[in-house]
């Protein structure tokens, strides 16, 4: 029986450490779904990695930042009956400043994607890889986070940027590697 080839997601796909995750799942044969907000730069990101290792790329333009988006993504893999076998939760952001000079706005926003995000995706994939018995979860984050914040570091974007509270190792408990 052929093993049907799995499905790497990563989050922040179209520049940065999640482009360079993206380029060596493809060039390690997996099928990638590339999520990032610049839908030019992931098309043409995915055009590249196709020529260069002939892999299948589905390219998600989603803003994770927004509340429900995470829900949203899932839903239209599901519905494209696409099963992902390992989760690169990669996108993040932070704030430059004293917390109480920043938009709120911003703030919200920096929490759902740094922390709010990462958390739904990870839900949503577990279930599936834990019935697969075989699944990865990579999460993203900064050595920003462990260093003391100066006067032009907001402790919001110090406290998120860890973002391992919301899932330790522990979590991926019954999950094996293939």
């Amino acid at each position: 029986m052929e093993r049907k080839r799995s499905t790497a997601l990563v989050t922040g796909a179209s520049r940065g450490i999640g482009r360079e995750f993206a380029r060596l799942l493809a060039a390690n044969g997996h099928g990638l779904v590339l999520v990032g907000r610049d839908a030019a730069a992931l098309d043409e990101f995915a055009r590249q990695l196709s020529r260069e290792y002939g892999t299948t790329i589905r390219c998600e333009a989603i803003d994770l930042s927004v509340p429900g988006a995470p829900q949203q993504l899932w839903s239209r893999l599901e519905s494209a009956s696409i099963e992902v076998d390992t989760l690169v939760n990669n996108a993040g952001s932070g704030l430059y400043g004293n917390v109480q000079d920043q938009d709120p706005t911003a703030l919200e926003r920096m929490l759902q994607l740094n922390v709010i995000a990462l958390a739904a995706l990870t839900r949503l994939a577990l279930p599936g890889m834990i019935s697969r018995r075989r699944g990865h979860i990579l999460n993203v984050g900064s050595l920003v986070g462990y260093q003391p914040g100066g006067p032009r570091r907001t402790t919001a974007a110090r406290h998120s940027s860890n973002r391992f509270p919301a899932v330790s190792p522990r979590s991926s408990k019954g999950v094996e590697s293939p």
